[in-house]
């Protein structure tokens, strides 16, 4: 073979195998890894501002959102929702949140609403509790279930905050921090329906717009027999007048307290368990259109 030719076909191999050989061996390319920051888990009062898209969710949550820090901003304003309790595990957050009576994550709201446990009922701080009737004071939100992003559950984060929202999906103004203490609930929080028969399935209404009705707490009687009609009007309104932070609930006739028996519950024995209400209503023809939580010596808001 001629000296040129094979000096040539020499340097055609060199260049191919300069070529093909870092294809074989993988190419390396000159770089560090950058450590992602991932955002820090909600803490208790931090309040959602975005829209509410939910999905469904494990442990009896009825609804569950992945964490966006983007979402969550100023309390001061307008927003969707509220953090009343944040867990490290799920198995945590679903042994912590379980109530038989209040449903998921009532006993974080109505802590983080000022109100204390007292044997088997809620009650505002420095109250007595019935040893009767097992009340709990009405809160009229529905719980979400926050929970990590995929990216950050990639990560190794499991924790699981609890969102407390009104049950209107709808912006609010106002907080329930506190609100039971202060006297300053949120219309939103409160719950009012047309009626106070609890047999009749009265229609849930904004307790911002007219109502007869608002519902101050539900109540549970282990026996049945054991209380008598007047001991549950009694309780009742000393239940009211906590509430709303007076010594007259009816301020002068106005307004009626009314207990409210669930009778239609299918019970066969004297002695069964039973489900009462306490409600305050309109006592004239004059709707209702906020909250009598906390009203003290206010004004009642009644329509004008």
């Amino acid at each position: 073979m001629d000296r040129r030719l094979a000096g040539v076909v020499v340097l055609v191999l060199a260049l191919v195998a300069v070529m093909v050989v870092p294809s074989i061996t993988g190419r390396r390319t000159a770089g560090s890894a950058v450590v992602i920051a991932l955002p820090d888990p909600p803490q208790v009062g931090d309040c959602l501002l975005a829209p509410i898209t939910p999905s469904s969710g494990p442990g009896g949550w009825p609804r569950e959102i992945p964490y966006a820090p983007d979402g969550f901003g100023d309390c001061d304003g307008q927003k969707t929702g509220e953090v009343v309790a944040v867990w490290d595990t799920p198995a945590e957050a679903n042994e912590a949140a379980r109530s038989r009576l209040g449903g998921p994550c009532y006993r974080q709201a109505a802590a983080f609403a000022g109100l204390v446990r007292s044997g088997r009922s809620t009650i505002l701080p420095g109250g007595a509790a019935d040893q009767q009737v097992a009340w709990k004071p009405t809160i009229g939100f529905v719980p979400y279930r926050i929970v990590p992003g995929e990216v950050e559950q990639n990560a190794g984060q499991a924790w699981v905050a609890c969102l407390a929202a009104p049950r209107a999906p709808s912006t609010y103004r106002g907080s329930l921090r506190d609100a039971y203490t202060t006297g300053d609930m949120a219309d939103a929080f409160a719950l009012c329906w047309s009626g106070h028969d609890l047999d009749a399935v009265p229609t849930v209404l904004p307790c911002d717009q007219p109502h007869p009705t608002e519902l101050l707490a539900t109540g549970w009687i282990r026996d049945r027999s054991a209380v008598s009609s007047s001991e549950l009007n009694a309780s009742c309104m000393d239940l009211a007048a906590s509430i709303m932070h007076t010594v007259d609930p009816t301020r002068q006739g106005a307004l009626s307290v009314v207990v409210d028996p669930f009778q239609l519950d299918g019970a066969s024995r004297p002695d069964a368990p039973l489900s009462v209400n306490c409600f305050v209503t309109s006592a004239g023809l004059q709707q209702l259109t906020g909250t009598v939580i906390g009203l003290g010596a206010g004004p009642i808001p009644f329509e004008q």
